[in-house]
């Protein structure tokens, strides 16, 4: 059920209209992928949306929360944040209550139990709602759940929500007619439900394939079942029910190319490593020889928006190692981005092409460490989501949009 109700503003409540984001309520704050230093509310392409949206440690309530967790607590973000909005929060028409409007039942007084938070489901503005759909890390955090929905619309919204989505939710439920109750069993330890890092999309499995640092924080990684898995990453495009079977010997991933070390290069030249498996899954890149070598490079199509082109990388590392790769990046700012994934954590991020001291194209080192372990290394090129004003590329600085891989080395730092 949807309640609507009143709102009122106190004659002596003043909001200072220089905070960031007051002119777009309902868009999230994140580390800003196309200028460096910097938290942004705008849009992001999609594929990085999937990753991104409903996940707290990508996705901030404020501008302030943003620069603190991606920059420093203290100084903020270094070079500011970008106000710009988004287009999720205000693509949708929501109806707001009639002015004095008064509920004859008080939201949530048929779900005891259950919290209330902002509404984070597609098409949400300026809502609150007590369902099942939040991170897990708002869970137990006061600031984020409330045990009314005027506390939730005071304090996101001025006490001005647009809507009040009273649905209910499964973990409050004692089994009564009122309230809902999940049929999926809790997963043994053994079998916890999580983001998929092997298949693209939002996927959540219980393949136990993660990041050895997710052991660190479990309640922000794992869930007993699908359902809140799927919720935290808001909504799933698949789920894979594929948990190990303890007495099965565990055979090698033969996806997951074995680095022994102590020093492994992959150079493209046939060499020490080959690079089958980096084509078969890395179908917006291929091989270009040029400078008397051969290089991994994307394949740049100006007609094709809001796309991601990876290259993808699977490594079992016997220890703890650095990776170390010469990029050659040829993109526009407004146009291009080019990042460092590991296992789904963005690392290195570039917005512009890197030239030399007389603005000539030049091999920039692009490095990261990983603990031993599986991990799936991805070198994305990730274009704007349309096609920018400025277009055509007109100036050298605008680039090609073109990045060029090679001499990929890894080695143990332990």
């Amino acid at each position: 059920t949807t309640t609507t109700i009143a709102t009122t503003t106190a004659s002596t409540t003043t909001t200072s209209t220089n905070e960031p984001g007051l002119d777009y309520p309902g868009c999230f704050w994140h580390f800003d992928i196309t200028q460096f230093g910097k938290c942004s509310n705008s849009d992001l392409p999609k594929e990085v949306m999937d990753v991104w949206y409903g996940d707290p440690t990508y996705m901030f309530a404020s501008a302030a929360e943003c620069c603190a967790a991606k920059f420093n607590a203290d100084t903020g973000c270094p070079s500011g944040v970008n106000d710009v909005g988004c287009s999720y929060a205000t693509e949708v028409t929501t109806t707001v209550a009639p002015e004095n409007t008064v509920t004859s039942v008080e939201p949530g007084s048929a779900w005891p139990g259950c919290k209330w938070h902002m509404d984070i489901s597609d098409g949400a503005y300026k809502g609150c709602v007590n369902s099942d759909l939040f991170p897990p890390a708002w869970r137990d955090d006061p600031g984020q759940m409330f045990d009314t929905a005027a506390e939730c619309c005071d304090k996101w919204y001025g006490g001005q929500c647009n809507a009040i989505e009273d649905v209910g939710c499964s973990y409050a439920s004692d089994g009564s007619e009122t309230g809902t109750t999940s049929t999926e069993p809790p997963a043994p330890p053994e079998c916890m439900w999580h983001q998929s890092i092997t298949l693209a999309g939002k996927v959540c499995t219980n393949d136990q394939v993660y990041p050895a640092p997710w052991d660190d924080n479990k309640s922000m990684w794992f869930f007993s079942t699908s359902t809140e898995c799927c919720a935290a990453r808001n909504g799933c495009d698949q789920v894979v029910d594929n948990c190990p079977d303890p007495n099965q010997t565990e055979e090698p991933d033969s996806a997951f190319m074995s680095i022994p070390g102590p020093r492994t290069i992959i150079n493209f030249e046939g060499g020490s490593q080959a690079y089958t498996d980096i084509l078969a899954e890395s179908s917006g890149w291929m091989m270009s020889f040029f400078g008397g070598s051969t290089r991994m490079t994307n394949v740049v199509n100006d007609n094709d928006w809001g796309i991601k082109q990876d290259l993808v990388l699977k490594v079992d590392l016997a220890k703890p190692s650095t990776i170390s790769l010469q990029a050659r990046i040829d993109i526009g700012e407004g146009y291009e981005t080019f990042a460092l994934f590991v296992d789904g954590q963005q690392r290195n991020t570039y917005d512009q092409r890197i030239t030399d001291s007389i603005g000539e194209l030049t091999w920039l080192p692009v490095r990261t460490s990983m603990d031993a372990g599986e991990h799936v290394i991805t070198l994305s090129v990730m274009k704007a989501a349309s096609r920018p004003e400025m277009f055509p590329r007109d100036y050298s600085s605008e680039g090609s949009g073109s990045v060029w891989v090679d001499d990929i080395e890894i080695y143990n730092t332990q």
